[in-house]
């Protein structure tokens, strides 16, 4: 780079080598050194940063548990932040097809880090009244956000 007599910036193009994995913003300075000229000169240098542009994987899981009067699909998402929601879905499968009964989306809670794996996870709820006797499934699905992949997990269940 040469910086005239003058002149007091200069520009200096970074090729950034990029990958695919999500992981937290890095900083990057850059320092000149060996630097000519008359007078006295510092050591200039200038700090950016490289934002991460990569989605993470998301994991959903679902259990079902049931009651005399209630089906309810819940477990958890991770990695959650607030905000986040998961819509449930409960099928009946009838004539070869499933078809829904109900759907419903749920705020995301009680955000922690239950596995120590650096990652906050949320537990999440769908609960609907128990229908008659039959073959069921629920749908839980994460539509994903700026940092995560959308997720979608199935549970096939008779009453």
């Amino acid at each position: 780079m040469t910086i005239l007599a003058g002149d007091t910036l200069g520009q200096v193009q970074v090729t950034v080598d990029g990958d695919t994995t999500f992981e937290a913003d890095e900083t990057l300075t850059v320092t000149l050194l060996n630097l000519v000229g008359t007078g006295t000169i510092d050591t200039p240098s200038a700090t950016g940063t490289i934002r991460n542009d990569d989605t993470q994987a998301a994991t959903l899981t679902l259990k079902i548990s049931q009651t005399s009067t209630r089906v309810v699909a819940k477990r958890l998402l991770e990695p959650a932040s607030t905000g986040n929601t998961v819509k449930v879905t409960l099928a009946r499968y009838q004539s070869g097809k499933w078809v829904k009964i109900s759907s419903k989306s749920v705020s995301v809670k009680k955000l922690l880090d239950r596995d120590s794996d650096g990652k906050t996870d949320a537990k999440y709820t769908g609960s609907f009244y128990r229908p008659t006797k039959g073959r069921y499934r629920f749908t839980a699905q994460f539509a994903g956000d700026g940092d995560t992949l959308a997720k979608t997990k199935k549970v096939t269940f008779t009453l």
